[in-house]
């Protein structure tokens, strides 16, 4: 998911379960004034506040963030006893709710709410009767900053913990503490996933795991996730403690295997029918492996424990002897362990053997032949070549013509060559090679590391001649189900690659990790605005075909749509197959007219 959506879904829960805490409190602060008994309900209104500065933070609403914190300085005296709570207080707590409320609302409308000044002057009044009863945690000589309790020296971690039961709004919590763990190192998993947070109940226990490589202490780690606020106890177990270079690596043909096995687990995982037998096998071929080739305790990051401690919990998350069948929430979190494993060997090796990695300027500028020629004559044992065309903005017919030479070259020496794209420029770089395969001849293309070992390219082509042009992928985005599967149904009997999603923002995500050519959305979707998913459509692909699906009603907004950059549209219930199978044609002919036009100029 990309940091614009991600930042886009978040924003959404935090502003529902923000209203619903703001709520609750102004509820239970009146029920306690009418009982005049306020401890529980200036506790409940302080971590309302809290949860909402954490979640402000996290999404740069800085603003908000700003009166969140001082609010939480008003309240810190009445919290601890120190001030008995009044009328005057209970006006004031309200008070700064609405203003909350307020600066909510305009954030959700797309704009920057204005600075509270006189509010949080008028708080820092009171604030100031308190000051010396609070303690000044910025000038704690016994706690460091994160870059002063950085250690001298990287480690893999792997941590869980709680977020608190009574958390208000666990899901932004949750967020905000991984989010923190990524900051001060490289996250390689988290369980729930960081880039696909979710909405949980508050009341629910919600216990967090990560892996993260880091060099900051364990004190530091545990400072960054206690001030995140609504944190359980935090245990941190160390899975890396050496890193020898000079290990005797896997050979080839080891790495070969390594690589089956993960696409092997992949796909069993991946299958509806998967058989517990043949899962309880491959977990036992690879934690095998690990020990196997070449003694991991040398060439791996931490050695042995490491590998032991990285399997082991694929192991334990597909512990499936007493039940029949996986569960969709295990499957999951075994796919997310399989890809840091892998990723992790990726790691200790790439460079070093089997996987060299170049950027686009070391091979498209100057004679990038001669540097696989070098790299040829050391003799080093190579399986995989990556070319990383991620920053390279526009590929052009002499960049292509070198890609060819490097791919004929590496082939005849039995490697193999990926491309990786993962950034702004991926859509382009798959229409080009799109258009020039006829030509150049079919690149492994790719938008992740890990996509090339499952060999999941994006660029499917239909045939071997001159004149082949790539298959016709088809998306439909409807938010009803039934009419979505008919049209899935009738495109694919007629030979097109078709998928169906209900959620328009579900599509957004697959459109940037898969290649579309065309897309059937409808126009009156009730998650997200027509013109809004158009647009993003576009910004990411301006060649793919949109053709809205409208009804009478939604007439007005399907010429704005059209005006907007959608190719055509179809009337709803779309019972006219073969209307619609025309339509796809006339957009495919646009398509193929588009690549020929583009051969030529090659």
């Amino acid at each position: 998911m990309e940091e614009s959506q991600l930042n886009q879904r978040l924003s959404e829960i935090f502003f529902i379960e923000s209203a619903e805490m703001l709520e609750e409190a102004s509820l239970a602060l009146l029920a306690a004034e009418a009982a005049d008994s306020f401890d529980e309900a200036i506790n409940k209104v302080f971590r309302a506040i809290h949860s909402i500065k954490g979640g402000a933070q996290s999404l740069s609403f800085e603003e908000l963030a700003e009166v969140a914190h001082g609010m939480e300085d008003f309240m810190v005296p009445f919290r601890q006893g120190e001030y008995a709570v009044d009328s005057q207080t209970v006006s004031l707590i309200l008070e700064s709710i609405d203003v909350i409320d307020g600066q909510l609302k305009v954030y959700q409308a797309g704009e920057v709410p204005a600075k509270s000044t006189n509010f949080l002057a008028k708080l820092a009044e009171v604030t100031v009767l308190a000051s010396g009863n609070t303690k000044d945690i910025a000038n704690d000589s016994a706690i460091r900053s994160p870059e002063e309790a950085r250690s001298n020296k990287s480690r893999l971690l792997y941590l869980t913990f709680v977020v608190d039961q009574a958390a208000a709004m666990p899901g932004i919590t949750a967020f905000t503490l991984l989010e923190r763990l990524r900051q001060s190192g490289r996250l390689l998993y988290s369980q729930p996933d960081i880039d696909s947070p979710s909405m949980t109940p508050a009341g629910e226990v919600l216990i967090q795991a990560a892996i993260v490589e880091t060099d900051m202490s364990n004190d530091a780690l545990k400072q960054e996730a206690y001030s995140v606020g609504d944190i359980g106890d935090m245990k941190i177990s160390v899975i890396e403690n050496t890193i020898n270079s000079n290990a005797d690596k896997p050979t080839r043909e080891e790495i070969n295997d390594f690589n089956c096995l993960v696409v092997m687990m992949w796909k069993e995982l991946r299958n509806k029918n998967s058989n517990k037998d043949c899962i309880n096998n491959l977990v036992m071929q690879i934690v095998s492996w690990g020990a196997a080739s070449r003694g991991a305790a040398g060439w791996l990051p931490g050695g042995l424990p490491a590998w032991t401690r990285l399997t082991s919990l694929l192991a334990d998350t597909l512990s499936i002897k007493e039940m029949d069948k996986l569960t969709s929430n295990n499957q999951y979190i075994a796919l997310r362990i399989l890809r840091v494993l892998w990723e992790t060997v990726y790691h200790a090796l790439c460079g070093q053997t089997y996987f060299y990695m170049f950027a686009a300027s070391d091979i498209l500028v100057g004679n990038g032949l001669q540097v696989i020629t070098q790299l040829e004559a050391k003799a080093v044992d190579i399986g995989i070549i990556i070319i990383d065309l991620s920053s390279w903005e526009i590929l052009e017919a002499t960049h292509l013509k070198t890609l060819a030479q490097i791919s004929r070259k590496i082939g005849e020496n039995g490697w193999d060559l990926w491309l990786i794209s993962e950034g702004e420029y991926t859509r382009r770089h798959v229409n080009v090679l799109e258009i020039s395969e006829s030509i150049i001849g079919q690149l492994a293309f790719y938008t992740s590391l890990y996509s090339a070992v499952l060999r999941e390219s994006v660029i499917r082509v239909k045939g071997g001649n001159n004149n082949v042009y790539p298959q016709i992928s088809v998306l439909i985005v409807d938010d009803q189900q039934a009419a979505a599967v008919i049209l899935e149904e009738f495109l694919t009997k007629e030979g097109y690659d078709v998928h169906s999603i209900t959620s328009p923002m579900i599509a957004l995500d697959m459109i940037k990790k898969q290649k579309y050519h065309i897309i059937l959305a409808d126009v009156s979707m009730a998650k997200m605005n027509d013109i809004e998913f158009l647009m993003q459509v576009k910004k990411y692909d301006a060649l793919v075909q949109v053709i809205m699906m409208a009804s009478h009603s939604t007439m007005k907004n399907t010429m704005q749509c059209l005006e907007a950059g959608a190719n055509d549209y179809i009337m709803k219930p779309v019972d006219n197959l073969p209307q619609v199978l025309e339509l796809i044609k006339i957009s495919e002919d646009k398509l193929n007219r588009w690549w020929d036009n583009m051969r030529s100029n090659f």
